[in-house]
């Protein structure tokens, strides 16, 4: 998001009436964290109504801690993004998320589909699955270029539904 604009809204953004993309990892520290900045700030600079939030499957601020991932956090930076919720903790998914968001994402099937299967099967038709893995496999820069990629996709999409 341009360092000029703020979505400044009058709840927490996670819950927010404009959120309509659901991104899902299952920290909610690194990869679905980036995902939802990346986006707000693409979306805002395109002049799209849609934003994004972040939930993770299992939180551990035992494992990961902090607000945010160092790894998101100089993603972001190196790609002159200013992280608008790098402060907000890591939040678990419920059921009822599901219901509130137009399109949800969970950035790994291999790991996130069993999560999906044994926790929210009611929910599973609702996500798309990307592939790509946490920090133990591709190195950060790897990982970071792939949610870029997808997360373009995913707001040139949205632009293309607006302007039909």
């Amino acid at each position: 998001m341009a360092a000029t604009q703020s979505l400044a809204p009058q709840q927490p953004l996670v819950t927010h009436p404009s959120c309509t993309v659901l991104f899902l990892c299952t920290g909610n520290y690194y990869r679905s964290r980036f995902a939802e900045e990346l986006f707000n700030h693409l979306a805002a600079e395109r002049g799209l109504s849609q934003r994004a939030t972040s939930l993770g499957f299992t939180p551990h601020p035992e494992i990961n801690p902090g607000s945010m991932s160092k790894f998101a956090l100089v993603g972001l930076e190196k790609r002159k993004v200013q992280p608008l919720a790098a402060s907000r903790m890591p939040l678990a998914v419920a059921a009822a998320d599901f219901e509130r968001f137009a399109c949800c994402i969970a950035l790994c099937e291999r790991e996130h589909r069993p999560m999906m299967e044994r926790k929210f099967p009611a929910h599973l038709s609702k996500i798309r699955f990307w592939n790509i893995e946490d920090l133990a496999f591709p190195p950060p820069e790897h990982a970071l270029a792939a949610i870029h990629n997808r997360v373009q996709a995913l707001v040139e999409e949205f632009a293309a539904q607006r302007a039909d």
